[in-house]
């Protein structure tokens, strides 16, 4: 995404923000990813990535892309199961003009997934072995391990 520009002078301006109290280690998220993924694959688990803001599943994407295309993640499906998250890329990829990335680097960081996003889809059983509580239902999609699965968790 583009840098946000700075915005007018105001006597009051009041901002939203989930953790904007809390100091973030500067690391590189492809770098962070890439270890989870090795380690996660290497014994045979599933890596599961909750993305709850628009945008985030597009960066994850992003970074699963990159990390693809330079060798440096295991040839491991990647599932994206939100019907949001699969609304976003499209708008995502239909307003180029708003980020950074040209064309063909959208059209492949979109395209690294399988789209499972509909809710017909995302009501499939868990992947946990067990239940979930049963005040926190949760959707999830059910997939052999080796699979690196993006996912929406929503409480329902």
């Amino acid at each position: 995404m583009f840098e946000p520009a700075q915005p007018p002078a105001s006597d009051y301006l009041v901002v939203e923000s989930t953790h904007g109290d809390r100091r973030h280690e500067k690391l590189d998220p492809e770098q962070k990813l890439a270890g989870i993924i090795a380690r996660t694959a290497a014994r045979g688990g599933t890596v599961l990535a909750p993305a709850f803001a628009v945008g985030r599943a597009q960066s994850l994407l992003y970074y699963l892309h990159r990390l693809k295309s330079a060798s440096r993640m295991p040839q491991i499906p990647v599932f994206l199961d939100s019907p949001m998250a699969v609304s976003a890329s499209d708008i995502f990829c239909r307003h180029l003009g708003d980020h950074k990335l040209t064309p063909a680097e959208c059209r492949s960081a979109c395209s690294v997934a399988h789209y499972t996003g509909f809710v017909s889809s995302s009501m499939r059983p868990s992947c946990r072995k067990g239940s979930t509580h049963s005040s926190t239902r949760v959707r999830t999609a059910h997939f052999k391990p080796k699979e690196a699965v993006l996912q929406q968790l929503e409480a329902v």
